[in-house]
């Protein structure tokens, strides 16, 4: 599923938005809306969104106002507006579409695929990047990968991951050094690290990299990490993390469970 705010101070108008999107894209769904730029920029930086229609006039405020002022940057803009004149601003900000109000079902859809086009393909290309990273490396200490934040793109040793955690749309990285860190890609993106034996699928949740774990509670099912960092191991994901801790025992002080 997709992530999308409706922002715009014409009530109608995002109703209508609204149900374009029911009728034309069940994969699209609307978490958040704002009729003004404070709240358009505190439902943008509260979630991680693929996706942004953006009005240019907001109860007498400058709607590109809202892109100046929010961290995630990885969405699509589709500008949403009643003025012919300012399409050439609103390239200025990138965006990948403009439509004109009343919006027209058929441009809508046409706006809304191609923007969906670019996230697909903007996703595979850093997929491929990150998997060519991981197979190229001489030294597995030195891996790396690529995660996608509010400023850019930041370039994490993989060693030094102790646990990715789902957080709706977005992963958390647990560092060894006790940071966070924040990605705009979903936990299924991460997907491929563990062809590489890297990591651990440990619920639905959570991966976590065996290098860091200390030890496990069988009763509890909790698994321990480094920095008390902590992760649960689900019914599912039990039989491979315990055939997995009884390869090597001895480097993990034989807690198989």
């Amino acid at each position: 599923m997709l992530k999308a705010a409706i922002i715009d101070s014409d009530k109608a108008s995002r109703d209508l938005l609204c149900g374009y999107l029911d009728k034309y894209f069940k994969d699209i769904v609307v978490v958040t809306q704002a009729e003004d730029v404070k709240s358009a920029r505190a439902g943008i930086n509260e979630y991680c969104l693929q996706l942004v229609f953006l009005s240019t006039e907001l109860n007498g405020e400058n709607g590109f106002d809202v892109l100046s002022g929010v961290g995630n940057s990885a969405f699509k803009t589709i500008i949403v507006s009643g003025c012919e004149q300012l399409a050439i601003k609103a390239f200025d900000y990138d965006v990948s579409g403009y439509l004109l109000k009343p919006v027209d079902p058929g441009l809508f859809v046409n706006a809304v695929n191609k923007a969906r086009d670019a996230l697909l393909a903007h996703n595979s290309h850093d997929i491929i990047k990150d998997k060519q990273n991981q197979i190229n490396s001489n030294n597995k200490g030195d891996a790396t990968i690529s995660i996608y934040s509010q400023n850019g793109f930041e370039v994490l040793k993989l060693k030094n991951i102790v646990k990715l955690q789902a957080e709706g749309s977005c992963t958390r990285f647990f560092m060894s050094n006790g940071a966070i860190k924040i990605s705009s890609r979903n936990l299924g993106y991460y997907n491929f690290l563990l062809q590489f034996d890297y990591f651990i699928k440990v619920n639905r949740s959570e991966f976590i990299n065996p290098r860091h774990l200390l030890r496990y509670e069988h009763f509890e099912r909790v698994i321990h990490l480094t920095r008390q960092i902590t992760a649960t191991l689900s019914e599912h994901y039990s039989k491979y993390f315990k055939n997995y801790f009884r390869i090597e025992p001895d480097k993990r002080n034989g807690t198989n469970g």
